[in-house]
């Protein structure tokens, strides 16, 4: 008996089936239920829901359920799945970046998490008006998720802008008061089922499918404090699509007429609208007396994809992989990516998801642990970088063969990626001035053996896209060291290469490490302040929070240096962090955070603020536990030139709402 179906009778819940076809499928499911979803290619996926939740990270509110003016909650749903026999968790953030997320794959199947009842314990089902009948959004069973077969449409038809999108991504701060995404809390208690976007006055509406009806079901001219419009599609297998815009100026067609895709329908954003100028939109999918609702973010999600398509961007593509076996290889090919308009040179790096890397475009991985792993492919074009994750389950016993692996930092399973922002480079990354700081610090990767038995002695080599001798490695014992030297670069520029690292008769040997090397053309500098946003910043996916409330609600919300900042949403127990490295003159430095960083986000929150932050620099690494309520100073440390350096905010064991806002370095001699 296969351990699948072992969980499955186990498990003591309903069997639903479900099988991919034309068209997105909406489910709803309650603890110990288990879906079995059919591929268009006849496998099976099963899916057997373990444990729901929701809780608050963030809010303002003096009273659970109370809304007020200004209120500002940001919450998290959790499922915890076992997808194929084995676990995973899947977390959605709301409001916040990641309610734009790209949806997850596993084993071929593309999977969102699109509501958990236990929402209703901190949110009152009361503001999505039109649909009150459905509860606001709220599953009526423990979890509500949306399927479809990873290599098929959303729809049979190519989904068209609904209106326009020159940007081509959403932001949390575009949903009315940085609150109204999906499911989000309006004034910080009232759930918001529907996705309302900010626009002028008078934006056009385009027919983003064709509409076999569609007609205004509440009108100012019948009375009603809104004009809401509704499309209604019903598809060849017999699923009926709803669509919904409300607060339209008017609508540009006869009622109760079809609507062919891309026709000007409707002018909006001008009705009822109260602060902002904005419209809301809401997806449902089945009949009138059963209908699911979903987050209309799905459709614009593809509709910027296709858009992006289209136009030739940059794409970086795999076929999405099936379960696999430990030491069995899985072939993986790039082979559907494409370079940008003005790309010049394609690059492919990958992540396994279990400390392997390789520098092709074709891989071949063994994975020698049973478990779940996101695959992760990042493509360079010279211009710019996109990425693809795909996660597949492994079934089997552990290697008893020697596995080469790489200790590298690797995502958790089951993280989103936030949709549009710039992909967190996998390669190692060097900068280096040719006359001032031409050979910055190594890096020293150590070499892991994921099996049984004992790893060879490594062998390494190097290779280089552009530019030559700049590159070194040496290998000794269960380590390689990685150099750079720019003291003979004539040109400024980023330079890339490929470190192989070898042990005969070891699965997955070689490994192969991206490096990168970038010659600036600035100096470095004496007063440095690394922003949340800036580059220099990198965060633990899928931890922290960026809250938006202060855009709409300075006077209740704190802004941050730049305008924005991370937080723990007040969890100590992930090893979760922020770095900022700076680009630095040498010398000794007065490190601290600014005061524009908001450690109080809000009037009234809690004093009690502690944390580590980790300090590399010149001599080695300190670890100094703060408390910025009473002092903004970290210390002051010898920096080399150059981005060796950095300061890092660690969640882990803190104390407070820990806020990663911006660090400051300055010189003191």
């Amino acid at each position: 008996m296969t351990t699948t179906l072992l969980i499955l009778l186990l498990a003591g819940g309903d069997v639903l089936e479900r099988r991919a076809g034309e068209t997105l499928t909406p489910v709803e499911m309650n603890v110990g239920d288990t879906l079995r979803f059919t591929l268009a290619g006849g496998a099976v996926r099963t899916f057997l829901v373990e444990e729901v939740d929701a809780r608050v990270l963030l809010t303002n509110l003096p009273e659970p359920k109370k809304a007020m003016g200004g209120g500002g909650t940001v919450y998290v749903m959790t499922c915890r799945l076992r997808v194929d026999g084995h676990p995973l968790t899947i977390r959605r953030y709301v409001p916040d970046a990641q309610s734009f997320a790209v949806p997850l794959v596993v084993n071929g199947v593309r999977l969102w998490l699109d509501g958990t009842r236990p929402v209703e314990r901190f949110l009152n089902a009361n503001h999505s008006p039109g649909d009150e009948k459905i509860g606001g959004g709220i599953p009526r069973k423990d979890a509500r998720l949306a399927l479809q077969d990873a290599t098929l449409p959303l729809c049979p038809q190519e989904l068209r802008p609904w209106y326009p999108n020159p940007a081509q991504a959403l932001d949390v701060s575009q949903c009315y008061n940085a609150d109204d995404p999906w499911m989000g809390p309006y004034q910080g208690a009232d759930l918001h089922g529907g996705l309302d976007i900010n626009m002028p006055n008078g934006t056009a509406l385009w027919a983003p499918i064709d509409f076999d009806d569609q007609f205004y079901f509440q009108s100012l001219k019948n009375g009603d404090n809104n004009n809401r419009w509704r499309g209604v599609r019903t598809w060849a297998n017999g699923q009926r699509w709803v669509l919904q815009a409300h607060h339209l100026n008017r609508l540009l067609v006869p009622e109760k007429q079809p609507l062919r895709q891309g026709v000007h329908y409707a002018e909006t954003a001008g009705v009822h609208i109260g602060n902002h100028a904005h419209t809301h939109f809401l997806f449902k999918i089945g009949p009138e007396d059963d209908e699911i609702m979903l987050d209309p973010w799905l459709l614009f999600w593809e509709t910027f994809e296709n858009t992006r398509r289209r136009a030739g961007a940059l794409r970086a593509w795999f076929a999405p992989p099936g379960p696999a076996e430990t030491g069995r290889p899985v072939r993986f090919s790039a082979s559907g990516s494409k370079a940008g308009p003005a790309g010049n040179h394609l690059t492919a790096v990958w992540s396994f998801g279990d400390g392997g890397a390789a520098c092709e475009a074709e891989p071949v991985h063994a994975f020698a642990r049973p478990g779940i792993y996101p695959v992760t492919l990042v493509l360079d074009d010279g211009v710019g970088r996109a990425s693809i994750t795909h996660h597949l389950t492994i079934d089997g016993k552990t290697m008893e063969q020697p596995v080469l692996a790489l200790d590298l930092p690797v995502r958790p399973p089951g993280v989103m990626d936030v949709y549009g922002a710039p992909p967190t480079s996998p390669q190692l990354e060097f900068r280096a001035r040719p006359k001032t700081s031409p050979r910055p610090a190594p890096r020293t990767i150590r070499l892991r053996n994921d099996g049984g038995s004992v790893l060879s002695r490594p062998s390494v080599a190097v290779a280089m896209d552009e530019g030559s001798g700049w590159l070194s490695a040496t290998a000794s014992g269960d380590s390689v060291t990685i150099s750079v030297d720019a003291s003979k670069m004539i040109g400024n520029g980023r330079y890339r290469g490929r470190v192989e690292v070898s042990c005969p008769g070891a699965v997955n040997s070689p490994q192969t490490i991206g490096v990168a090397l970038d010659v600036p053309t600035d100096r470095p500098g004496t007063e440095v302040i690394v922003d949340d946003l800036d580059p220099g910043c990198v965060a633990t996916p899928g931890f922290w929070l960026r809250p938006r409330f202060a855009d709409h609600h300075p006077a209740k919300w704190k802004r941050g240096h730049g305008g924005t900042y991370l937080v723990n949403g007040g969890r100590a127990d992930e090893e979760a962090t922020v770095r900022f490295t700076p680009d630095l003159a040498a010398g000794t430095y007065a490190v601290s955070f600014p005061e524009t960083t908001p450690f109080r986000p809000w009037d009234g929150a809690p004093e009690d603020l502690r944390f580590a932050v980790r300090v590399r620099h010149r001599s080695g690494t300190d670890l100094v536990w703060v408390e910025p309520l009473q002092n903004r100073a970290i210390g002051t440390y010898e920096f080399s030139e150059g981005t060796d350096g950095f300061v890092e905010i660690l969640a882990k064991d803190s104390r407070g709402q820990v806020v990663a806002d911006a660090v400051r370095f300055v010189r003191a001699r």
